[in-house]
Formats: structure tokens, sequence, C-alpha cells
């Protein structure tokens, strides 16, 4: 019978459950005694926003261990970003280029000499690319959450934002199951994903990483010289999407009732400055109180930008975390951030971080507590901001966090060591037990075994004789198999075999084929070969085949059997992850 619908039980199944893989690349860590950990990223700058900026992140931190070997994988880098990076010991490395793929999709296909033993996934966006590499590089996955999509699509403004950010919602959670491990940034994403994952059980796999100060931006220093206008700054990525989940609205609505108050907006896209402009005005600010620049690439722009201004806001409605408000901190500029973000619940957990947080929508509130900061003078802000700092810094301590995280990863790959070693003695003293291999890119596992047999004289074996002679006819049917694929049969008997049929009909090349359940590997070398095979295998003609071809009269007449029942299996994620790659080959 076929087993479509039973990928739980097969053996390519069975090594993607988390906890339960075969570490071929767990060797290499051995040897060296240092953890290999590949890093997806968009970039490696921070030109396209927060997820670039924590990635980098926490790759440098990760990178300071020295238990840890760090690779940071990106679509697209230069020379100075591969310099850059060097020098903090992370080994940036440039995909393949393959035209006609999206660009993220080319992290599907990380160098074949590319040690791994974690994959770091963030998000949606370098999600998916992470569970390919994990089943190809058979090492475990790490996946990063930074954002709720639930919660952004009640504010996003494109067509359809509540049903679109549904369904990024449920990818993200199914993600998160799929993952041996997940990392949630900040508290407030903790507490929202711990309650996603409950009903699959994996809540006890997230663990909450806050980001600490950035020390680049800690270099900065302010100035305590008075000013006669207060300047006040709210800056991120200024996309018409995001205008009311940022609250830019609220921030010009707020400056607009205050008198001697100077709004500075950072974040427009590049040539829509003045369509950001005029949406500002039509929150009635009038246009002697605000300014509007593009946004900020480069870190070294937003540093000098820091100390142009009084004071920086972060009036988002809803905030998966929030960088903004933590980079301005980083940099000692006095700060005002909403409530409902990760950034806020995490300042609202430190010494004197309460008086920073501002719980409402109102833009009223938010005018009161810019005009409290505006009316203390400079010096105090900046002495006030400072011990704010100090209490962050010591409360969500980098160091701290990614010892704790590098132990995690640590242990994460020893466990499946001890996991592996367990399953090969298992598999040692039965034919049927599963075979643990693993298999290159482009190719597909078959594994087939005996359901059932019928003998020609059932009622002559008592039931463990049956069961040792299904052991020895499936061993036999194995030898078979093998003898023919090492073209040791007669010309003429070779088109009733199974493995003319693979190559012949399906137009496979086997590439390998293993005894036990017998296990075949075989190629697939262009798409239409491969939806062939699923095809086959999906309508039970494959199974059919198997036990036609297999079954020999030599081995009927030897022991007494009338027919076999046989269970054959392909993998669905074997299936996506083979298409996947071809998807990309053939591209190129």
């Amino acid at each position: 019978m076929s087993s479509q619908g039973k990928e739980s039980k097969s053996s390519s199944s069975s090594q993607e459950s988390s906890g339960g893989e075969f570490q071929e690349n767990s060797g290499a860590h051995s040897s060296s005694g240092r953890l290999k950990v590949t890093f997806l990223g968009s970039e490696w700058r921070s030109s396209k926003g927060g997820l670039s900026t924590l990635n980098r992140e926490l790759a440098i931190n990760v990178a300071k261990s020295p238990e840890v070997e760090v690779t940071f994988f990106v679509p697209r880098c230069n020379e100075e970003d591969k310099k850059t990076a060097l020098g903090r010991k992370i080994n940036l490395v440039e995909a393949i280029r393959r035209p006609g793929m999206d660009e993220l999709a080319w992290l599907v296909c990380p160098p074949i000499d590319l040690q791994i033993d974690i994959v770091v996934g963030h998000g949606v966006k370098l999600g998916h690319q992470a569970q390919v590499i994990r089943h190809y590089h058979k090492c475990k996955w790490v996946q990063v959450v930074h954002t709720a999509p639930e919660e952004l699509g009640m504010y996003k403004t494109y067509s359809n934002p509540v049903s679109v950010n549904e369904k990024k919602h449920e990818t993200e959670v199914e993600l998160c199951e799929m993952a041996d491990f997940v990392v949630t940034v900040g508290p407030k994403l903790t507490e929202a994903f711990r309650a996603y994952l409950r009903p699959s059980g994996k809540d006890q796999t997230v663990f909450e990483f806050t980001p600490g100060i950035f020390a680049d931006f800690s270099e900065v220093e302010q100035v305590d010289d008075e000013r006669k206008k207060f300047r006040v700054l709210v800056f991120g990525r200024g996309d018409d999407e995001d205008f009311e989940l940022k609250g830019f609205d609220i921030a010009a609505k707020a400056v607009a009732m205050l008198d001697d108050t100077h709004l500075t907006f950072v974040g427009a896209p590049d040539g829509k400055q003045d369509e950001v402009k005029n949406r500002l005005l039509d929150c009635c600010i009038p246009a002697q109180s605000l300014t509007v620049r593009s946004f900020k690439e480069s870190r070294e722009s937003l540093k000098k930008l820091l100390r142009e201004v009084d004071l920086a806001i972060m009036p988002s409605r809803t905030e998966g975390f929030g960088l903004t408000g933590l980079e301005a901190l980083s940099a000692g500029l006095p700060i005002l951030v909403s409530r409902n973000s990760g950034f806020g619940e995490a300042l609202s957990n430190v010494l004197f971080g309460p008086f920073f947080v501002i719980d409402s929508e109102d833009s009223e509130a938010w005018a009161k507590a810019i005009k409290d900061v505006r009316d203390r003078n400079r010096k105090k802000r900046l002495q006030e901001s400072e011990a704010l700092r100090a209490s962050y810094e010591k409360e969500y301590s980098w160091d701290n966090q990614t010892k704790t995280l590098v132990s995690k990863m640590i242990n994460m790959t020893q466990d499946s060591a001890v996991t592996c070693q367990s399953s090969i003695r298992r598999t040692l003293p039965t034919q049927q037990t599963e075979v643990m291999t693993e298999h290159p890119p482009g190719t597909v596992p078959i594994v087939i075994k005996i359901d059932s047999v019928t003998f020609q004289k059932a009622k002559s074996r008592d039931p463990a004789q049956q069961e040792e002679a299904k052991r020895v006819i499936m061993k036999e049917m194995t030898r078979c198999f093998l003898q023919t694929h090492a073209s040791q049969v007669p010309a003429d008997n070779y088109p009733l075999c199974l493995d003319y049929y693979l190559k012949g009909v399906l137009d496979l090349i086997v590439r390998e084929a293993n005894e036990g359940s017998l296990l075949i590997t075989v190629e697939c070398r262009t798409l239409e070969i491969l939806e062939g095979l699923w095809e086959d295998f999906c309508s039970g003609h494959l199974n059919a085949v198997a036990e036609e071809r297999l079954l020999t009269d030599d081995i009927k007449r030897r022991f007494d059997v009338e027919s076999v029942k046989l269970e054959t299996t392909i993998s669905k994620e074997d299936y996506l992850a083979c298409k996947l790659f071809l998807m990309g080959t053939s591209s190129e």
C-alpha cells in the first residue's frame, strides 16, 4: 500500500522532527571544538531596517564567544563589508546569484563546503530558507522573531492588511513550531509567542532576548548647551503603509500643540519627502515647526542626527520591539516611547524606566510628556538619560544574554549527538528499522518496506516464523535490486526490474541504494521529472510497481510466497526541498 499521508512514519520525515536529526556536521564541530553558527541576513548593513540591525548585532555578540565560529550569509555584499565583518570575527559570505529568483531565495543554497551546526533564520523572510538548509545540512535551526504580524495588520494601510497579516502570523507560528529553538526579541513577543506555541507544546523552546545598549551609539558625545528651540526627533522607515502604525500623526499633532518646539521627521522614502511633508501638515503642524528628511542608511549619519536634537520619541501604536528608541537611548539622548512596544515593556522593568514610557495614543498626553521633558534644563535631561541607559544596560546585558544563548546552542547540538548515537544503536539489530542517511540537494529518498506477506501455506507457519520470513524476504528483494542496479542481471530481464522503471520510465538517476528497508536515493534533473515521481507516488502506482517488480518468481518459489504488500514512502518535506532546489538551479 502507498503510505502517502503517513510521512510521520517514514525515515526521512522522522529525521526532521526536532531533537531526532542525524547530525552529520556535528563531527566537524567536535573535531574543531567550536560551534559553527550561520546567520541568514538580508544585508550586512542597516538600509532595510530593524531586521538587518538585529541580525548583525546578534551575530556580532555571538561571535565574541571563543566557543563559536560565526558565518553571516547574505545575498549581496562588498569587500568593505567583508573587511568590517572580519574585524568582528565574522566570515561574511555572499550567495551565488540566481537570476529569476528573489534575492532572499538565493540563501537556500549555502556553499557546499560550509560546515553548519546551527542555522539562524529570522521571521518569515529568512525562515523558509533555514528549514531547507537544516534539511540538507542536517544541522539545528534557531528561529528569531521580532514582529507580531496580527497586531501590525490592525494599523497597516495597504489592501486587506488584516487578512494578509493573519496569513503571515500563521506562517510565522508554523516556522517556530518547526524550528528546534525560538528566540523572541523582547518581553512582549516572548509572552505572545509562548501563547501561540502552547497548543503545540513548543512554548518551552522560546528564549527571550532583549537587545542591550548598542556599543557604537554609546560612543556619541552629547553636549549640554541650552537651545532656544526644543527639537523633537521621530525616525524610522516612513513608508505610507506604516504612517499610522508608527504613530507619526501622533507626533505631529503633539508638537503642533507646543510653542518653540520643532519636529524633525527622518525616514521618508527617497523621492517621497514632499508626500510625507503634506501628510504631516494635514495633522495641523505648522510648516515652520517641521523638517522632513529621507531615511538614513548610514549609522554615522544617524549618530550625527542624534546629537542635533533634544528628544527622540517613539509613539508607535504597536511595535514588536522598537529599535529606534533603543538607538536613541544608546546615544544618551532623552527618549519617550510607547508602552505598547517590546522596548516600552522592557523599560518599564528597569530603574527610572517607567518615567519615560507613555501608555496612550492620545496626542495631548504626548504633548504633555514632551513639555515636561522640555521644561527641565538640558544638562539635567542628559543626566537622567545617562542614568536610564546605565540602568537598562545592567538589566539587559548583551554579554550575559549571549552567553546563555550560546550555552543553549551547544547543549542543543550535544543532545542531538547523543540522540544520533542512540538511534544508530537501535538501527543495527533489525532489517526493518529505517535507514538514517544524508542525501545531497536535488535528490529524493524512496523508502520501501514490507507491510504484509501472504504465504501459499500460511497455516503451516507460526507467527514468529512468518515474521522471520518477512525479514529474510525483504533482505532478498533488496539484494536483487542492488544486483540489478549493478547491472548483474541478464539484459532480457532488465525491463521487468524496478531499477529499469525508475530510470527508463520515470527518467530518474538512481544515485544509491542501501540495505535494510530498501532506501533508494534518486536524482531529479528537472522539475518535470520531480513532479512525475511525486504524482506516481501519490497515486499509489509507484508502490504497485515496486510490489510487482521486487517480488521475483525465484523469491516466490524459495519462500513459498503468494504475494507481498509493500509500503513505499516519499517524505513530503523531501519533495518540497528538492522542488525548491530545482526552482533555484533552473533559473541560473
